[in-house]
């Protein structure tokens, strides 16, 4: 036939992510971190201890990122150092609680302004391991598993989703 050829596409594969541990699955979505109720997380705690979980899904949204936000922002309300840090925090109380269990964290639409921020006001950064958000929130450290690409998470027979997967 001739001439110039199709170009190969980019290809996406985006695979669930599964959570196949026996046992049942504690799924928490949407702490919003620092504004978070603390009643609320501690009984989730409870209840997942209660019920013998053995694995932990943080569905989207475990940190706010208020000051990352592309809407108006109020200055005095908590910086991104304060979030990052009861973020670590809140990890480190979770694995004190589950010292066993398997702890993914999917990222959710607040969990990407990071990245959105970066890609909008310093691309070049992004591709800086360092200030991804699971590094710096040291989730290597207290053994959880991250999730992003806006992936489904698979548990069990359940697919789970935070919501800003599918738009309209």
């Amino acid at each position: 036939v001739g001439g110039p050829g199709l170009p190969e596409p980019v290809h996406y594969e985006y695979k669930p992510f599964t959570i196949d541990t026996p046992g049942p699955c504690g799924v928490l979505c949407d702490a919003h971190i620092p504004y978070h109720d603390a009643a609320t997380l501690r009984g989730y705690v409870e209840d997942c201890r209660k019920m013998g979980a053995r694995s932990l899904l943080l569905n989207g949204d475990v940190l706010d990122f208020y000051q990352l936000s592309d809407y108006l922002r109020d200055p005095s309300k908590p910086r991104m150092r304060e979030e990052i840090l009861k973020g670590r925090q809140f990890l480190e109380y979770l694995r004190s609680a589950f010292p066993k269990a398997r702890i993914v964290y999917k990222e959710g639409n607040h969990d990407e302004r990071l990245k959105r921020y970066l890609a909008t006001r310093a691309p070049d950064l992004l591709d800086l391991e360092d200030i991804r958000l699971s590094r710096l929130l040291h989730a290597d450290d207290y053994g959880v598993e991250w999730v992003e690409d806006k992936r489904v998470v698979q548990v069990g027979k359940l697919p789970v989703i935070h919501g800003h997967e599918y738009r309209g």
